[in-house]
């Protein structure tokens, strides 16, 4: 099965007074959805917390499927679908 990925969704950022406590990217990925011990196995470059949610959670993503994920920034989400779909699958980001 091929699964396309493409979530748009109006980020908003709010100027914020330097002395305000913000979430760190991790935190933010966890609010929007991100399981903290799924996000351990992917590289801590591709968790940048800006994100729209996680698409991957609502997709039937199996072993040996391909995933393509189109406007993925940092890959957080072709990384996770990578472990899903294993070595039988593929994972593309754009």
């Amino acid at each position: 099965m091929v699964i396309l990925i493409h979530v748009v969704c109006p980020l908003v950022i709010a100027a914020a007074h330097p002395s305000e406590i913000l979430l760190t990217p991790l935190e933010s990925s966890k609010a929007v959805g991100y399981d903290s011990d799924k996000l351990k196995l992917i590289p801590e470059s591709s968790v940048l917390g800006v994100g729209c949610g996680n698409p991957i959670r609502f997709a039937d993503i199996g072993e040996g499927d391909t995933v393509v994920d189109l406007g993925s920034g940092a890959g957080i989400d072709v990384f996770l679908a990578a472990n899903l779909v294993k070595e039988s699958g593929k994972s593309h980001w754009n």
